[in-house]
């Protein structure tokens, strides 16, 4: 599935938190209420995320330090205005995914 790029803040900034954004359509699809804990292989890393109360209203990111230090080590900190770099966040299995770089990006 293709999420974007996801900040807190304006784009560059030090104190910046990154994550992935999630269609609504692919939350619906993905992810599940009635397990909201997922784990995410990130350069092999895996992360486990328990996805917030507000992930299944209008909050639609996951964000972890692992997840930002992968945006800032391949250069996605900086996108020009609404046009935020995708990336590629692959179901692996039910609960569980991981992140890459999108090919043509």
């Amino acid at each position: 599935m293709e999420v974007k790029v996801w900040t807190n803040s304006r784009k560059g900034a030090a104190n910046a938190t990154f994550g992935l954004g999630v269609l609504k359509s692919d939350r619906k699809r993905f992810f599940k209420t009635s397990t909201p804990t997922i784990s995410i292989d990130v350069d092999g890393q895996v992360i486990t995320k328990t996805l917030p109360e507000c992930f299944w209203n209008n909050c639609i990111h996951i964000c972890d330090p692992a997840i930002g230090e992968f945006i800032k080590r391949n250069g996605l900190v900086s996108w020009p205005d609404r046009k935020p770099p995708a990336l590629n966040l692959k179901p692996v299995s039910e609960r569980h995914f991981k992140l890459l770089i999108k090919e043509g990006s």
